[in-house]
């Protein structure tokens, strides 16, 4: 049986010295960076916060409360001092209040179908030329779709075909020629697969010597 540990006196005092005062000075390294109402920021903000406070063992409502709004803009604290729950030192309703006045409900709604459909109609105009183009198209689809996806709100099969359908027709057509000589069964009908996709468009980009290199053949640079 291992024995107990101990808490010693040592440890005692060491945690009892931990205060507000311990916590980054705003503006300093390891301090939260500056909240100033953002919607799309409160969760990463209230995040960073909680931890901080986790941290150097800030415990009581009032502490972290007087703490949190010295990582404001003068404006957010000045509005979180009118709230009744910053007068009352309620640390659980002034989170709801914080949460509620700087709207972050509005970053759980941060895309809708249209989002997407609007970024692959404009995406699939821009001739996809080398990798960066590749790569740039990618990570914006992955932005709205990845999103959406997680969320349930469009399928896997429509994470696909959005995808594909996002791809310039010059591209597109020479994906589609090495993902068929790759697997000729494959049904037209269905969406290539996502993995296929980004190995064959990495396989023809990557040793590209130029935006037109050898990847594309003479009779298509009429395309571009």
């Amino acid at each position: 049986i291992q024995p107990t540990p101990t808490i010693t006196s040592h440890t005692t005092r060491q945690m009892a010295t931990h205060s507000i005062a311990d916590l980054p000075l705003p503006g300093t390294k390891g301090a939260p960076k500056k909240f100033k109402g953002k919607h799309s920021d409160v969760e990463p903000f209230l995040y960073i916060y909680e931890r901080l406070c986790t941290k150097h063992h800030i415990t009581q409502d009032q502490d972290k409360i007087d703490s949190l709004v010295h990582y404001c803009s003068r404006t957010v604290r000045e509005t979180l001092e009118g709230l009744k729950s910053y007068e009352d030192k309620d640390w659980t309703q002034f989170l709801e209040d914080f949460k509620t006045y700087y709207e972050a409900e509005r970053d759980k709604k941060r895309f809708k179908i249209s989002d997407l459909n609007r970024y692959t109609t404009k995406m699939s105009k821009q001739k996809i030329k080398d990798l960066a183009g590749w790569r740039k198209y990618t990570r914006g689809f992955v932005r709205i779709a990845g999103w959406l996806l997680q969320k349930k709100k469009i399928t896997d099969r429509e994470y696909k075909v959005s995808l594909w359908l996002g791809i310039h027709h010059s591209f597109r057509d020479l994906l589609e020629a090495r993902l068929m000589a790759q697997n000729p069964g494959h049904d037209l009908e269905e969406p290539f697969d996502v993995a296929d996709v980004y190995k064959a468009a990495e396989s023809l980009l990557l040793n590209a010597s130029s935006p037109f290199g050898p990847l594309y053949p003479r009779r298509m640079v009429a395309i571009f």
